[in-house]
């Protein structure tokens, strides 16, 4: 018989129609089947398909919902009707690649690259379709992926038409005998096994045949796995799970699954039972979780180093430090640092005191105290052990019978109670010297440490050192540079009839230091000389140039005792030509005193304006003496202004740190913040005034305060 007589048959496309009008019984049976092959093959898409004068897909998987008019093909859309034509199964591992089946529409208009078909045959023998399985990719089927697709394919009539006859189904269950997945069948609300292949049994065990799944099985009993049948049977549904863990026994590792559940004969009054297929995926889940693992670790690594990175103050790098390796790291991070740094790699001098400054754990835990100073390690513990070692050092503790060292540092009863297994400590080394340790604690829970660990971890502790080597040398220099500029920032004179204070912030402890000063001197003459200024810069080089200025100011001064302008355009020339500095805004004044009245004589090189406080509450910003800042253009001509300072006034100098905000005008603001305040005393007035001034910049104020009566 030809292909196109065995197309045509008549007595073949009557049981097609016969087959086709079974209804939705058999579709549901058509698509569970669909899945098991997608299943048991590991193929995206497993088709039904039947072949008449057209080709209809009764059962179908991985192509997601489709219309009813769309499951009705031409004979010559699929590769399914040369199956019919064959009568024998039909392997395709690379329909693009393969001469008979290249230039075919399934290719172009499905994507089809790989093709396991095999026949469907009615109880007469006739051929009514195909079962297969499709893949997008090429695919080598073996031997073992042909039996299984005959074996689930000679059970699809008979899963649909005789699905009520017991001794059919068993044929359909020992055809998966050759799964390479677990099988099992179970009967009736007792879910009473009535089947089990050989991997389920491996896997799972040796359940007897015809004893209710609850107790052939107690353990899946215990994880509520009947509980889940109950639910197939009474709502039809098929239940899924992926990587579903399934206990081990004692020593031996977790396995998981992708877990299928479905009641066979769905759609009827009562079903027969339930349809298991479990797919070992353990080995995929191992892989996965491991690369995560690698991943979350190599992260967390990497928030420690910028999170070390972000500031220059040392104790505020290991804190950071600390909080971004729990817990992906470690379940406690404790930090401390040495009383007295240590060179690495010899036995240190016993004991080592430290302060405990960091200890960072999950919510829920009692952490001992920080800080934490005086604590004194005796030797033979994890902390001068690494110490002598120069790096990091892994320790494997037995939280039960703990070392009396541990009592001694205050960590005993979170080890004890939380079931420390190990530690690494890594030293912190700048500038040849260990400065503190950090130790990494894992509890109960977490797999010990691998030398995987213990690399990432001295990569982690190269990091943080070389980030506090920077930090420890920039406090170094800011502090040299804070003592230069202090030493320069000298109290206010006493003078008869006049109140003064001054007051210098430097900027928030993670900002360099700036090139801010004040001064207050007398002059030959007895007038009072005052000063105000800001060097560019936040560095050494800023505060040296401050210090040169200060003292260039005061010897002009006191030499030429000239008018401000005078002596601002002198001081202008003068640091141009000694290449002082490039950039620096100024404020000099004279205040000539008087029985009856003090005056104020200035002249102002780009500064903020001086602010005059009235004790009755008023305030003004003393704007008419404007000028270029320093080194911008000189020998510029220079002015003067003078104004008088009444009984009581309080006449304030300030850089502009004092007023730097984001947005708004910097003379509004602090004309609106300084009203009202004349009456304060001066330590008081500051205290207002810096109360809402920002950290980034620091600032340098001096008052002078007329005597009045009602002033205190």
């Amino acid at each position: 018989m030809t292909a196109d007589d065995v197309l045509a048959d008549p007595e073949r496309l009557a049981a097609v129609r016969e087959v086709r009008d079974l209804g939705a019984a058999a579709r549901a049976a058509f698509d569970r089947l669909a899945g098991l092959t997608a299943t048991v093959l590991d193929s995206p898409v497993a088709l039904v398909t039947l072949i008449g004068e057209t080709q209809f897909t009764a059962g179908m998987y991985g192509v997601g919902e489709v219309p009813e008019g769309a499951r009705e093909l031409a004979l010559g859309a699929t590769l399914c009707p040369v199956v019919v034509e064959l009568g024998i199964p039909l392997l395709v591992e690379d329909a693009p690649s393969d001469h008979r089946f290249a230039a075919h529409p399934a290719c172009a208009r499905f994507g089809l690259v790989a093709y396991a078909g095999s026949p469907i045959r009615d109880t007469g023998g006739r051929l009514i379709g195909s079962l297969c399985a499709i893949c997008l990719t090429p695919r080598k089927w073996s031997d073992r992926d042909r039996l299984a697709l005959d074996a689930i394919a000679q059970s699809v009539t008979t899963e649909v038409i005789l699905y009520q006859d017991i001794d059919r189904r068993r044929r359909l269950l020992d055809a998966f005998d050759a799964a390479p997945v677990a099988v099992a069948v179970t009967r009736g609300a007792e879910h009473v096994i009535d089947y089990l292949n050989p991997v389920y049994r491996e896997v799972f065990g040796t359940g007897p045949i015809g004893v209710p799944g609850p107790a052939a099985f107690p353990d899946l009993a215990a994880q509520g796995f009947f509980t889940v049948l109950d639910g197939v049977l009474a709502t039809g549904r098929t239940h899924r799970a992926h990587e579903q863990g399934h206990p081990a026994g004692a020593g031996a590792a977790q396995r998981y699954f992708d877990l299928s559940c479905s009641a066979i004969g769905a759609g009827v009054e009562e079903p027969y039972g339930v349809l298991i297929v479990a797919a070992d995926v353990t080995a995929q889940v191992q892989a996965r979780r491991a690369v995560e693992t690698r991943a979350d670790r190599q992260e967390a690594a990497a928030r420690a180093t910028a999170a070390v990175s972000l500031s220059l103050d040392p104790q505020t790098e290991l804190d950071a430090l600390a909080r971004s390796v729990v817990p992906t790291l470690a379940d406690v991070c404790g930090v401390y640092l040495l009383d007295y740094p240590l060179p690495p790699g010899g036995p240190p001098a016993l004991p080592v005191l430290t302060t405990r400054v960091i200890c960072v754990g999950p919510p829920g835990i009692t952490l001992p105290a920080t800080p934490q100073p005086g604590l004194a390690w005796p030797g033979g513990d994890v902390l001068t052990d690494a110490i002598a070692a120069g790096h990091p050092v892994r320790t494997t503790i037995n939280s039960a019978q703990l070392p009396q060292w541990a009592h001694d540092v205050g960590v005993a009863q979170l080890w004890y109670s939380s079931g420390v297994h190990s530690v690494v400590t890594v030293p912190v080394i700048a500038d040849g010297l260990i400065l503190a340790v950090v130790a990494f604690i894992a509890f109960h829970d977490r797999p010990s440490y691998t030398e995987d660990d213990l690399a990432l971890l001295q990569q982690l502790g190269l990091r943080a050192s070389v980030a506090i080597g920077h930090g420890v040398a920039y406090q170094r220099s800011r502090e040299h540079a804070l003592a230069l500029q202090r030493s320069m920032l000298t109290d206010p004179p006493d003078v008869p009839g006049l109140q003064l204070a001054a007051y210098y912030r430097p900027a928030g402890q993670d900002t360099e230091v700036g090139g801010d000063w004040y001064d207050a001197f007398l002059l030959p003459g007895g007038d009072l000389a005052v000063v105000i200024g800001d060097v560019v810069g936040h560095d050494m080089a800023a505060a040296a140039s401050m210090g040169q200025l200060r003292s260039m100011l005061r010897a002009l001064a006191v030499d030429t005792g000239g008018p401000p302008d005078d002596v601002v355009a002198r001081l202008d020339r003068l640091a141009a030509d000694l290449h002082v500095t490039s950039f620096t805004t100024l404020l000099y004044g004279r205040i000539r005193r008087g029985e009856a009245q003090h005056t104020l004589c200035w002249a102002n090189a780009g500064h903020p304006p001086p602010l005059l406080l009235d004790r009755d509450g008023g305030n003004r910003l003393l704007t008419q003496a404007r000028g270029l800042v320093l080194g911008a253009q000189p020998g510029t001509d220079r002015s003067c202004t003078q104004v008088p300072l009444p009984p009581g006034s309080t006449l304030l100098l300030y850089t502009d740190g004092l007023t730097e905000r984001r947005g708004g005008r910097p003379d509004d603001d602090i004309v609106k913040r300084s009203a009202g305040l004349g009456e304060l005393p001066l330590d008081q007035l500051f205290d207002t005034l810096l109360r809402d001034a920002p950290r980034h910049d620091d600032i340098a104020l001096l008052a002078v305060r007329v005597a009045g009566a009602a002033h205190p």
